[in-house]
Parts: C-alpha cells; structure tokens; sequence
C-alpha cells in the first residue's frame, strides 16, 4: 500500500466538489480524441499523436506518478474549505471520461476511491499537511514512516467508524 497526496489547483473549476460527488480522485489535460482509453498509455499515445501539451514536464510527473495507484492506496486530499480527506482507491483502474461534466471540473482521466473526511488537522501527519499546503507537484508519494503508518492507521480507523 502507498500513500499519496494530491492537489487540485486551487480556484480551478469545481474540482474537488466533483470528485467526492462523483468518488474519484483525478487530474484534467484533456485530448481531442475521446477514447475510449483503457491505460495512462492509451491516453499519452493519442497525446502525443495529437501533439497536445507538447514538452510538458509538470503533465509527464503527474501520469507518471499516477499510474502507481493501485487498488488499496491511500491518497490525502484538502478541499477549498481546509477540510482534509483520506480516500482508498477503490480498484485501480484508469478511467478517461471526456464528457460536460467532466470537462467542466477538468477532471478527465480519474479513479474510484472512497472518501473520509478527517476531523481535526491536529491529528494529521505535518508531512501530508506541508505537501498539501506547499508548492509542489499535483501528486507527491509520501516516503516518511511515520507519515505511512499514521494513515494506514486512520484508514482502519475510518472504515470501522463507518462500519458502526
């Protein structure tokens, strides 16, 4: 299992509100072709035919490292309000789906996840809470031990709150 964390632009669209309505974690950069596309691969195959977003490092990282989530992982959010989730990805498996709703909360290429809201930051590893808050790429794999453990714990915590 890893844990991740992952930022949506802040003031872009509606993302965050569509990703928990919807249970998914994703990012945009949408093509002109609409799929269907069944990998990350898929998806940067018809990229570069299309030679959309060419020479883009910052679109590179983040598939890159989004191509790592499998089933099981746990990925930190925060939304426009400071409210903090931790969300499991449900079955791993890239989804590009490039219609209005979609397109608009530039949300394109996603996963399914479940999410928890978390109710105090106190209670939040620093580093999840520095990654969130810093400047740094859309996706960050946490690699702190204490920052693992502490939410593999919360995620057994949550579920079986929500199991009660």
């Amino acid at each position: 299992m890893n844990v991740w964390v992952m930022k949506h632009l802040p003031g872009k669209k509606n993302s965050y509100d569509f990703c928990r309505q919807e249970g998914i974690v994703g990012v945009g950069w949408a093509v002109d072709a609409t799929g269907p596309f069944n990998s990350i691969d898929d998806y940067m195959t018809a990229r570069k035919v299309e030679n959309k977003f060419p020479d883009n490092n910052y679109l590179e990282k983040t598939f890159d490292l989004f191509r790592q989530f499998r089933k099981g992982d746990l990925v930190w959010l925060k939304d426009k309000k400071s409210v903090y989730y931790l969300c499991e990805i449900r079955d791993g498996q890239y989804q590009y789906r490039k219609d209005e709703e979609h397109e608009k909360a530039d949300i394109i290429s996603f996963m399914t996840c479940d999410y928890y809201p978390i109710d105090s930051a106190r209670l939040i590893p620093l580093k999840i809470i520095t990654r969130l808050n810093g400047r740094y790429f859309t996706i960050a794999k946490i690699t702190e031990r204490l920052a693992i453990e502490a939410s593999k714990c919360f995620i057994r915590i949550l579920k079986r709150k929500e199991n009660k």
